[in-house]
Protein backbone atom coordinates (compact mmCIF):
# COMPACT_ATOMS: atom_id res chain seq x y z
CA UNK A 1 0.00 0.00 0.00
CA UNK A 2 1.15 3.85 -0.92
CA UNK A 3 2.06 6.02 1.57
CA UNK A 4 -1.11 8.95 1.45
CA UNK A 5 0.08 12.03 2.65
CA UNK A 6 -3.25 13.38 2.70
CA UNK A 7 -5.24 10.58 4.60
CA UNK A 8 -2.51 10.71 7.08
CA UNK A 9 -2.31 14.35 7.86
CA UNK A 10 -5.98 14.06 8.05
CA UNK A 11 -5.87 11.31 10.77
CA UNK A 12 -3.32 13.23 12.67
CA UNK A 13 -5.52 16.26 12.46
CA UNK A 14 -8.38 14.34 14.10
CA UNK A 15 -6.59 12.32 16.73
CA UNK A 16 -4.73 15.66 17.64
CA UNK A 17 -7.13 18.89 17.24
CA UNK A 18 -10.06 19.94 18.09
CA UNK A 19 -12.06 21.79 15.58
CA UNK A 20 -13.95 25.42 15.62
CA UNK A 21 -15.53 26.80 12.81
CA UNK A 22 -16.55 30.61 13.00
CA UNK A 23 -18.33 33.10 10.59
CA UNK A 24 -17.47 36.63 10.87
CA UNK A 25 -18.92 39.92 8.52
CA UNK A 26 -17.96 40.82 4.90
CA UNK A 27 -14.97 42.45 5.24
CA UNK A 28 -13.68 41.40 8.74
CA UNK A 29 -11.77 38.68 7.03
CA UNK A 30 -9.39 40.68 6.12
CA UNK A 31 -8.67 43.08 8.78
CA UNK A 32 -8.33 39.70 11.00
CA UNK A 33 -5.98 38.40 8.76
CA UNK A 34 -4.02 42.04 8.53
CA UNK A 35 -3.84 41.87 12.33
CA UNK A 36 -2.61 38.51 12.76
CA UNK A 37 0.30 39.06 10.04
CA UNK A 38 1.13 42.51 12.00
CA UNK A 39 1.54 40.14 14.93
CA UNK A 40 3.60 38.15 13.06
CA UNK A 41 1.23 34.94 13.79
CA UNK A 42 -1.30 32.72 11.81
CA UNK A 43 -5.00 33.43 12.10
CA UNK A 44 -5.28 30.51 14.15
CA UNK A 45 -2.65 31.48 16.14
CA UNK A 46 -4.06 34.85 16.94
CA UNK A 47 -7.60 33.49 17.66
CA UNK A 48 -6.05 30.65 20.11
CA UNK A 49 -4.28 33.66 21.71
CA UNK A 50 -7.15 35.84 22.06
CA UNK A 51 -9.40 33.22 23.53
CA UNK A 52 -6.83 31.88 25.70
CA UNK A 53 -6.44 35.47 27.04
CA UNK A 54 -9.92 35.88 27.54
CA UNK A 55 -10.76 32.80 29.76
CA UNK A 56 -7.70 33.35 31.61
CA UNK A 57 -9.56 36.93 32.59
CA UNK A 58 -12.41 35.09 33.40
CA UNK A 59 -10.46 32.77 35.35
CA UNK A 60 -11.99 29.72 33.11
CA UNK A 61 -9.86 26.69 32.80
CA UNK A 62 -9.57 25.84 29.14
CA UNK A 63 -9.03 21.67 30.39
CA UNK A 64 -5.77 21.82 28.51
Amino acid sequence: MAYDKIAYNQQYNKDNYDKLQTYVPKGRKAAIKASAAQRGMSVSQLIIQALESYCKELDLSGGA
